[in-house]
């Protein structure tokens, strides 16, 4: 659990690799302005789980072959997901590749590739304002997902 403002930079996500060991949630953020670089988030059963936070970034990083959610924002906001490949996620029990959850507002997920999921992005339950542009959605067994009380997010030019 990373419970204080740091910037962790990996070198490069093919050679830095996070392997939890399908034993919980690889990499857990409890502090806001965190910075996640260069890594390979995989095995866990979520892999970056974001709690309460703001303004975290997650750039070039490869979140892969967890059990439910690669990347989980639960009541998290201002947060930045880019240039990430997000795959093969959520397939014990209908997890999704990204989840936004219980009022995360005001996050971008851009420039990334969500591909191989059991949902590729799911909208859940009071997330609003979110911006999801220029994403790669594809081979995933649904694709957006919004619930009730997902309004007002702004989803243009994926999958071009």
């Amino acid at each position: 659990v990373l419970n204080k403002t740091i910037s962790v930079l990996g070198e490069d996500p093919i050679l830095t690799i996070i392997d939890g060991n399908e034993s919980g949630t690889v990499l857990g953020i409890t502090a806001n302005g965190t910075k996640i670089v260069g890594f390979t988030v995989r095995n866990g059963v979520d892999g970056i789980f974001l709690d309460s936070i703001r303004k975290t970034i997650i750039r070039n990083c490869t979140v892969s072959d967890n059990l439910m959610h690669g990347i989980y924002l639960f009541n998290s906001c201002f947060n930045n997901i880019t240039n990430s490949a997000i795959w093969h996620n959520g397939w014990q029990g209908g997890g999704r590749g990204i989840r936004l959850d219980m009022s995360s507002n005001g996050n971008a997920i851009m420039n990334s590739v969500i591909s191989e999921n059991q949902v590729a992005l799911a909208l859940d339950f009071g997330s609003s304002s979110n911006l999801i542009s220029r994403n790669r959605l594809e081979d995933n067994y649904y694709g957006l997902v919004a619930r009730p009380g997902a309004d007002s997010n702004r989803i243009y030019s994926n999958n071009r």
